[in-house]
């Protein structure tokens, strides 16, 4: 994979918590009251409903992510990272429909990109808009904090335009992508579980997904433009590849 790991933090969990953990409850519950009291940009139902939970069994442990279906084929997107090595991907949209076994079809490693499919036609979807918001723009983003379920997040975009991933410098002033990519720039609260999640701008269409951040529970977060999306749908999907044994 061309992106250095060592120097950033992905937004995704590498483990699955015990909810029976009395803190893992309580953050739980100050994450659903963070949601009710957020003012957000609306995001329109048939959206949210095209949002999922993802699940990937990885060496015994269960990470989490977030992903998002992008057709009507029942593809869905998502952060490579989130499935990569991954034994077994489920997934569940808000509705409690769960998504077993699911392929992962298409990956693109350097952009954080992977697209699954849950093998039947599915009618709700998002829009993708190949464009960089411009800055200060308010965007909403979808995630599942630690596992708290379809939390939407405000965003803001700050800068008009992609930022070159090569201009990120970790403390010590070494780059943290190994490879030049166009990123989303964005102000934004992340917590492990929120990768793969759709970047909504005014509520309907989405711009990218969230990929990393510099730190969990940091505001200095970068996302993938739809772009990156759109061009790996485009490819054959032919050649489906199973997860990783």
């Amino acid at each position: 994979m061309d992106l250095q790991r060592t120097s950033r933090t992905t937004a995704s969990s590498r483990l699955f918590k015990d909810p029976r953990d009395r803190s893992w409850a309580v953050l739980r519950i100050v994450f659903l009251l963070v949601g009710l009291c957020v003012t957000h940009p609306a995001t329109s139902q048939g959206n949210i409903d095209a949002v999922v939970e993802i699940y990937a069994t990885k060496a015994g442990e269960m990470g989490f992510g977030t992903g998002f279906f992008v057709d009507a084929t029942g593809r869905i997107a998502t952060a490579y990272h989130v499935v990569h090595n991954a034994k077994r991907i489920d997934a569940y949209d808000r509705r409690k429909q769960r998504y077993e076994n699911l392929r992962v079809v298409a990956v693109d490693p350097t952009n954080d990109v992977a697209l699954l499919t849950i093998g039947a036609p599915r009618s709700g979807y998002v829009s993708l808009l190949d464009q960089a918001p411009p800055r200060q723009t308010q965007l909403s983003v979808i995630g599942h904090p630690y596992g708290s379920p379809f939390q939407t997040f405000t965003a803001r975009a700050t800068q008009d335009g992609y930022l070159d991933s090569l201009q990120l410098m970790d403390s010590r002033q070494t780059r943290i992508f190994a490879s030049s990519i166009p990123i989303i720039p964005l102000d934004l609260t992340v917590y492990n579980g929120m990768s793969g999640g759709p970047i909504f701008v005014d509520g309907n269409r989405v711009v990218g997904l969230i990929s990393g951040s510099f730190n969990v529970g940091g505001s200095l977060v970068w996302g993938i433009p739809a772009k990156a999306i759109i061009a790996l749908m485009a490819q054959r999907a032919a050649n489906a590849v199973a997860p990783t044994s």
